[in-house]
């Protein structure tokens, strides 16, 4: 695996890596067991929280400090490459909800960075 210097840029491409593998996971789920597509909203916040979480601890454990102001950065820009690609490709709109999904980005994601820079020592 390729050595990211930047500990915000290494959380991102973790946090991009899980929501891909992620979402192949529940895809192959869908079409080859009787899971139903009710449970997915469940999912996806599943899935995205774990990336969240995952990306902001590397996050910390790189950073060394601050972990979570670097594993808030994080999970602020993560929400943006999705906001942006969701804006793009759907054409959807910012709403209340889109602030309160990036306050919860950047809650889950310092959560990491808070464990990441503890396990770092």
């Amino acid at each position: 695996m390729m050595n990211i210097r930047s500990p915000i840029l290494s959380g991102l491409v973790l946090m991009l890596t899980i929501v891909l593998l992620g979402s192949l996971i529940v895809s192959l789920l869908l079409q080859f067991t009787n899971l139903s597509e009710s449970k997915m909203p469940i999912i996806t916040y599943v899935v995205n929280a774990i990336s969240l979480l995952t990306g902001g601890f590397i996050t910390g454990y790189k950073a060394k400090e601050r972990g979570w102001i670097y594993g808030g950065i994080t999970g602020i820009l993560y929400t943006i490459i999705l906001l942006l690609v969701a804006f793009l490709a759907f054409d959807i709109v910012l709403t209340t909800k889109t602030l309160l999904t990036m306050i919860s980005a950047f809650g889950i994601s310092a959560i990491g960075g808070i464990f990441g820079v503890n396990f770092s020592r």
